[in-house]
């Protein structure tokens, strides 16, 4: 297995929207807050194609041979309340199933987290669910620590 991370561009479009369904088909374990056809919809299609095409953030892909087996998606945002400016936010992280556990999601993010850098963001954030623990033990090993909880409440 040779593994290549590289920019992704529109032509990857289809294969992204794929890998985000596969993230979306993984969570659905912990959670039913997802609309699960939202990455093959026109809605999930326009949003990758403008973070694919934006200059404030990106999409590397993980790539063996011809087949595209991951993404990470990194948005670059600046808030006038925060000291440190702009914030790396990672939006999504996702690696198909049958390459998981082999660090090319360690890969990804190393990758996302040094261009992240060359782009002038002097932190780094994301979100997971509290269920997911798997993602929380990865993103901690990767140097994030707990920062702001976020709660959520149904209203039936």
């Amino acid at each position: 297995m040779d593994i290549i991370i590289r920019r992704a561009s529109i032509n990857d479009l289809a294969a992204v929207c794929e890998l985000s369904q596969l993230l979306f088909d993984y969570e659905r374990q912990f959670t039913d807050e997802f609309n699960m056809s939202w990455s093959h919809a026109k809605e999930g299609q326009e949003f990758f194609t403008k973070r694919i095409k934006s200059r404030k953030s990106f999409v590397l892909l993980a790539q063996d041979g011809n087949k595209l087996v991951g993404y990470i998606l990194i948005t670059l945002e600046k808030f006038s309340w925060r000291a440190f400016n702009p914030i790396a936010d990672v939006v999504n992280l996702s690696v198909s199933p049958k390459y998981r556990g082999k660090g090319i999601g360690t890969t990804l993010f190393q990758k996302a987290k040094k261009l992240a850098i060359k782009r002038g963001a002097k932190r780094m954030s994301v979100s997971a669910l509290t269920q997911n623990t798997r993602t929380l033990k990865f993103y901690q090993r990767q140097g994030f620590g707990n920062f702001n909880v976020t709660m959520v409440m149904k209203l039936d």
